[in-house]
C-alpha cells in the first residue's frame, strides 16, 4: 500500500488511500525508545543468523587455501599488512582487527589459525543474514501484511546463493562488508518510514565502517543517500536537526579514529585516487550469467517484489534499484582477478526483491484452496541452489571452463571449486604444501606464483615448517623469473608449479634448465652454458 504525507498539527500523517485510514508520524521524540523499537526484532534475526552459521560451520574450509585467502589467513596471526589490497596498509582494517582478536582469543577451538580465520567469514555472514532479515521487514511493510516471510525469504535467497556462501566458508572481507551493507540499508530504511534518529544513525556507522572494511561500499552510497533523503519535504523539514545531528557525531567519530593512529588519511586518499576503466565486453555479459547463477530458480520473484514496490513506494524502489545499478557498475569497472566476487553487493538488493516477491505469492497463496503446494514452490525456488549448485558441478565443467577458465592446481578441481561453495573438508592447499616443502632439498629455494607461493608462505610463517627454504613470489614476464633463478648460484632451484605463461616463464627456463617433476613441485637442473 502507498502512503502519502500531508501536514497535521503536531508533525505528518501518512494516509494510505488503499486503507483509507491514517497514521501520524513524527521523529521519535526518545532516542531510548527509538532503540527498544530497534532491538525488538533481535531475536528472530539470531535465530535466522544462527541457522546460516550452522549452514557455513558444516560446509567451512577447515585449515589453509590458495593464494589471496592463505595470505589473509597469514597476516591475521603475524601481523603484516597486506601485500596487496585496495590501499596498502589501509586494506580492510576493521576485519582484520576483527580476525586477529578473534584468532588470538580462540585457541580452544579444534581448528588451525588459518580455519578460525576462515570462522571468521562465517560469522560475519550470519550477522549479514540477520541484517537484511531486518532490512526486507522494513522494505516489504508498505506492500504485505506479515513482514517477517520477506524476512525468512531473502535470508534464504541471500544465504544458499553461491557467491555469498562460497565467501562465508573462505576467508575473505566481504561477509562483514555485507553485513554492514545491509544493516545501513535497514537504517535507511526505517529512517525513512518511522523518523527514528538511532536508525539513521545505525545507518551512518554502518557505512563508515564499511568504509574502513572495504572501499566497495562508495558503490552503495548514492542509494543508501536516496533512500535517506529521498522524503516528502515536510519530513524532511522535520528530520533536519536530528540528521545534522548525526553527521556531526560522524565528523567527530572520524577525527577520533584519525587521532588514535589509524591510516584514515590513506583509506581516504585511495577513494580519491580511485579511476574506474571502462567496462569489458565479456564482463557486461558475464554479468547477468552471475546474476542468475545465485538465484536460479527464484530470480522471477524479484521481478514480482520490484513491480509490488513500485506501485507501492517508488521513491523506495528507485532507491534499491539505486543500490544495484551502482555496485555493477563499480563491478564491471574493475580489472581484478575473481571479479565476480565485487557483484556481491548488488546480490543484496535483489535478494530484497525476491524476499518481498515470495512474501506476496505466500500471501495471496494463503487465500487460496492449495496453500500448501503454493509454499512448497517458493520454499523449493528459494532453497534450489542447494541441488544444483553440486549438480552444476558435476555436469557444468565443459562449459564453465570455456565461459571463465580458471587454473588447475594440485588437489583443487577448478570446476568443483568454483561452481560447487562448499568447502567442508578441503585440505588440498594444505597437502601440496607439506609434500612440497617435505620433497625440497636443505636450503632450497622455490620460486612460485601468487597462489602455490602463498600455501607455503603460510606453512612457513605460520607453522614454523622448513625455515632453510628461500621462498620466492616474482611475476612472470620480460624474463624476470629467469633472471632470479641464474642469480641462485649454487642452491637447489625448484618451481612450485610448471604452468604456462602468464604463471611461469616456462620456455625461457626450460632453456637453461631442465625441468624434473619432484612430488608436488619441480626441480630446476642446470644446463650449463646459459648465463
Amino acid at each position: 500500500m502507498r502512503w502519502g504525507p500531508l501536514l497535521a498539527p503536531g508533525g505528518v500523517t501518512l494516509v494510505s488511500p488503499v486503507a483509507g485510514d491514517a497514521r501520524p508520524w513524527l521523529p521519535s521524540a526518545s532516542v531510548g525508545a527509538s532503540w527498544r523499537l530497534i532491538l525488538s526484532g533481535i531475536p528472530r534475526s539470531i535465530a535466522i543468523g544462527t541457522t546460516g552459521l550452522a549452514l557455513y560451520c558444516l560446509t567451512l574450509a577447515p585449515t589453509v587455501l590458495w593464494g589471496d585467502d592463505a595470505e589473509l589467513q597469514r597476516i591475521v596471526v603475524t601481523g603484516e599488512p597486506r601485500v596487496v589490497g585496495q590501499s596498502g596498509g589501509a586494506s580492510h582494517l576493521l576485519w582484520l582487527g576483527i580476525a586477529r582478536a578473534f584468532v588470538a582469543s580462540t585457541g580452544w577451538l579444534p581448528l588451525d589459525p588459518a580455519g578460525r580465520t576462515t570462522l571468521v567469514s562465517a560469522l560475519g555472514a550470519a550477522l549479514a543474514l540477520g541484517a537484511v532479515y531486518r532490512a526486507a521487514c522494513e522494505l516489504a511493510a508498505p506492500v504485505v501484511r506479515h513482514t517477517w516471510v520477506a524476512g525468512v525469504a531473502t535470508a534464504v535467497a541471500l544465504g544458499v546463493s553461491h557467491t555469498f556462501w562460497l565467501l562465508a566458508v573462505r576467508p575473505a572481507v566481504y561477509t562483514l562488508q555485507t553485513a554492514l551493507v545491509a544493516l545501513a540499508i535497514w537504517g535507511a530504511l526505517r529512517w525513512r518510514r518511522k523518523g527514528e534518529v538511532a536508525a539513521l544513525g545505525v545507518c551512518a556507522v554502518a557505512a563508515g565502517g564499511a568504509l574502513a572494511n572495504h572501499l566497495m561500499i562508495v558503490a552503495s552510497l548514492p542509494g543508501l543517500a536516496a533512500l535517506v533523503v529521498g522524503v516528502p519535504p515536510a519530513r524532511r523539514r522535520v528530520l533536519a536537526v536530528p540528521a545534522g545531528a548525526v553527521g556531526l557525531l560522524g565528523a567527530l567519530l572520524l577525527a577520533a579514529v584519525t587521532l588514535s593512529g589509524a591510516p584514515v588519511g590513506e583509506l581516504l586518499g585511495a577513494v580519491v585516487r580511485f579511476r574506474p576503466g571502462m567496462p569489458g565486453a565479456r564482463a557486461a555479459l558475464m554479468a547477468p550469467a552471475f546474476l542468475a547463477y545465485q538465484f536460479p530458480l527464484s530470480l522471477p520473484l524479484a521481478a514480482l517484489g520490484g513491480w509490488r514496490l513500485w506501485r507501492a513506494a517508488r521513491g523506495v524502489f528507485l532507491g534499491v534499484a539505486l543500490l544495484y545499478v551502482g555496485n555493477v557498475a563499480l563491478a564491471l569497472m574493475l580489472r581484478v582477478r575473481d571479479q565476480f566476487i565485487f557483484f556481491l553487493p548488488s546480490y543484496v538488493p535483489v535478494a530484497l526483491l525476491v524476499g518481498l516477491g515470495g512474501a506476496v505469492i505466500l500471501e495471496q497463496g494463503w487465500r487460496r484452496p492449495a496453500p500448501g503446494v503454493v509454499r512448497m514452490l517458493v520454499g523449493g525456488a528459494l532453497a534450489a541452489p542447494l541441488v544444483l549448485y553440486p549438480l552444476a558441478a558435476l555436469v557444468g565443467g565443459a562449459v564453465a571452463q570455456r565461459v571463465a577458465p580458471a587454473r588447475r592446481l594440485p588437489g583443487r578441481d577448478p570446476v568443483v571449486f568454483y561452481l560447487l561453495p562448499a568447502k567442508g573438508g578441503y585440505v588440498g592447499a594444505r597437502e601440496y604444501g607439506e609434500r612440497a616443502l617435505g620433497a625440497v632439498a636443505p636450503g632450497a629455494v622455490i620460486l612460485g606464483d601468487w597462489l602455490p607461493y602463498q600455501t607455503l608462505r603460510y606453512l612457513q610463517a605460520v607453522e614454523g615448517r622448513r625455515p632453510d627454504v628461500l621462498l620466492a613470489q616474482v611475476n612472470a614476464g620480460a624474463g624476470t623469473q629467469l633472471r632470479f633463478l641464474l642469480q641462485q648460484e649454487e642452491r637447489p632451484l625448484y618451481l612450485a608449479d610448471s604452468a604456462p605463461a602468464p604463471y611461469y616463464e616456462m620456455e625461457e627456463i626450460r632453456r637453461c634448465f631442465e625441468v624434473r617433476p619432484e612430488g608436488t613441485v619441480f626441480r630446476l637442473v642446470p644446463r650449463g652454458g646459459c648465463g
